[in-house]
């Protein structure tokens, strides 16, 4: 949706497919996510529309998975998304 190469962040919709799953990792920045639709699992806590889930720089996520999958607004720093060029 955005990308601020100047403030080293990135806005981003993500639409996540029913039974995907993404194994544990380290965020090299923070994020923020609101999920808008289904939802996501962070590890044991489960997520649905209208959640939110904020992560600090340099956290750990145990692995993220969604059962119907989800629809998610996402707020990420741009060193975490190698892949964006503005």
């Amino acid at each position: 949706l955005s990308v601020q190469p100047d403030r080293g962040y990135a806005v981003l919709l993500g639409k996540l497919e029913p039974g995907v799953r993404y194994p544990a990792h380290v965020n090299a920045g923070s994020e923020d996510f609101y999920i808008l639709t289904g939802d996501l699992h962070i590890g044991t806590t489960e997520l649905r529309a209208g959640d939110f889930h904020g992560a600090q720089s340099h956290t750990q996520h145990p692995s993220i998975c969604s059962d119907r999958g989800a629809l998610v607004y996402v707020r990420s720093a741009l060193n975490d998304y190698p892949d964006i060029h503005p």
